[in-house]
């Protein structure tokens, strides 16, 4: 099945220098508002599932769609999100298709907005049943607020007065 675009979302949790500590892949989340159109992810999901079980659908089949609750924090309560995930590093780019340098802190952020490239995918793995989607690339579109309570230093300082400088 060829690449897909997400619908622009929240981008929480990038991990898209290094690979998760957990997952050992690079990651990120994307979270959309109520009211986006998921049709096409979830038309891709569900044929992914139907190819690998032509027979009929495990009846403990997980799907690769998650709604947040205040529980999971205020930025997915009432939410639906996806995270995709990739053994190799996607490339990134902004709203203009200029590339991001992923270690560039202040490209690509928890509460930044873009989009994703996945590619669904079905598993079947030690009695676990499902689809997930597999990340390819990254696309910013534009700021937001930052999402984990760490201040940036250009937001966190003041400059410092000429006469404490040496």
């Amino acid at each position: 099945m060829s690449n897909l675009f997400t619908p622009v979302g929240r981008l929480l949790w990038p991990k898209l220098v290094t690979p998760s500590e957990m997952s050992g892949k690079f990651e990120v989340t994307v979270v959309f508002d109520p009211g986006t159109d998921m049709s096409q992810l979830e038309a891709a999901a569900d044929a992914t599932a139907k190819a690998k079980w032509p027979d009929g659908l495990p009846a403990d089949l997980t799907m690769p769609f998650r709604t947040g609750d205040e529980e999971k924090g205020p930025h997915l309560a009432g939410r639906t999100y996806i995270c995709a995930r990739s053994k190799t590093q996607p490339q990134i780019v902004g709203a203009q298709v200029q590339p991001i340098d992923p270690e560039d802190i202040g490209g690509i952020y928890g509460g930044c907005h873009g989009r994703a490239s996945v590619s669904p995918f079905a598993y079947d793995v030690s009695g676990n049943k499902g689809v997930s989607f597999s990340l390819n690339n990254v696309q910013k579109s534009h700021d937001g607020d930052r999402v984990g309570g760490r201040m940036t230093a250009e937001e966190e300082f003041n400059e410092l007065p000429q006469e404490s400088l040496l």
